[in-house]
């Protein structure tokens, strides 16, 4: 890739891959890219034969280096495993650009996303070319397309922006995207009288079908969602991280209202190249993207709502950091009545040595663990 993370397609040259299995080395083979690859390469027919903590790293002839995120692997396939997306995306139906199938295509085959999602703005005004329906038939095509389940999740979703159509002092709610995770998907546009309130919008949702699978996420970036408008059945999870920078001080209102709320990372990507969208494009943009982990035993639209749900998910700034953590022995996202002291069990890997933990209750943190480095 380049500095903007666009695919450097004309590259060509030798590349030798190493992985190292606990920080021993586990392989090591040489493979040569061209330009008829167009600067990516899936190397298939690798099996990972040993237990551990694996990662990759990548020298090329020309000084081009690289690091994996790590991958742990165990020999117990009955547990929760760990995949990784981007719940926060535009396109050129909105106020990004590229088409949608492009969006799909790079979170799959360039990014090697788990799951992903489009979230365009429900009004017109942020691409007068595009009508709302047009935008909901063209997205729909592109999800069905690369929609492949347990292999790769393209969801519908949307964002709700009432401030794109009227002063934000008149509609305090702030941007939320709403997600449904079946085939079916419905879209209830700001501009629609009975959909131009948060109010009314919950009321739409609340009124499909109770099997109807679905999920709304506030969202900080170009209007902050308020946590005066909260439905706790469609609110279980809200974005403290994206391109518009860290905002945990928007996750500890919504705790200190004693809402019980997971935590998730996104790109709110406008160039199609979620799943790490760099900064600085468009100019309001400040961070890197972020990203989301999810724990579910298995990879479809039903699970990783239910994952949503029980907030068996976290956030990160875009790296690929395994974290995992109990208390007293309860899992991420359960809730739990504590009458002493709690026994806490944190594993955080990373692409390189963690420096420190912190633990944070009521907003304050309560304890730190420092890294002793060799």
């Amino acid at each position: 890739e380049d500095r903007y993370r666009n695919t450097a397609e004309n590259y060509s040259g030798d590349i030798i891959v190493r992985a190292s299995v606990d920080g021993q080395e586990a392989y090591s083979r040489k493979y040569r890219l061209t330009t008829d690859d167009k600067g990516s390469k899936i190397i298939d027919g690798l099996v990972a034969d040993k237990t551990g903590t694996w990662q990759f790293a990548i020298t090329g002839e020309d000084g081009l280096k690289g690091i994996s995120n790590p991958m742990v692997v165990n020999d117990d396939d009955s547990g929760l495993q760990l995949f990784w997306g981007d719940l926060h995306g535009h396109t050129k139906y909105s106020d990004g650009y590229g088409e949608a199938d492009q969006f799909f295509n790079f979170a799959r085959y360039k990014a090697m996303l788990d799951f992903v999602a489009i979230t365009d703005h429900d009004v017109e005004l942020d691409a007068p070319d595009f009508t709302v329906a047009e935008m909901y038939r063209e997205v729909r095509a592109a999800i069905s397309k690369y929609d492949d389940p347990k292999d790769f999740l393209a969801l519908w979703a949307w964002e709700w922006s009432p401030n794109r159509i009227t002063e934000t002092s008149k509609r305090p709610e702030g941007d939320h995207n709403v997600f449904f995770f079946q085939k079916k998907g419905y879209m209830f546009p700001t501009g629609n009288d009975e959909s131009n309130s948060i109010d009314k919008l919950y009321k739409r949702l609340n009124e499909l079908p109770k099997r109807t699978k679905m999920t709304v996420i506030p969202h900080v970036g170009g209007a902050i969602a308020n946590w005066e408008y909260h439905d706790p059945k469609l609110q279980t999870v809200a974005e403290i991280y994206s391109n518009h920078g860290s905002f945990e001080q928007f996750g500890q209102i919504a705790l200190d209202k004693g809402y019980k709320i997971g935590f998730v990372g996104a790109a709110d990507s406008h160039n199609g190249q979620n799943g790490g969208y760099p900064p600085g494009n468009p100019p309001n943009h400040f961070t890197h993207g972020g990203l989301t982990a999810v724990y579910t035993k298995e990879l479809s639209q039903k699970s990783l709502h239910s994952a949503l749900e029980n907030r068996q998910v976290y956030a990160t700034t875009g790296k690929r950091i395994i974290i995992d953590y109990s208390i007293n022995g309860n899992s991420m996202g359960e809730s739990i009545s504590l009458g002493s002291a709690p026994e806490i069990s944190v594993e955080a890997i990373g692409e390189q040595p963690i420096w420190k933990i912190d633990i944070i209750r009521n907003g304050e943190v309560i304890h730190t663990q420092v890294n002793e480095f060799n």
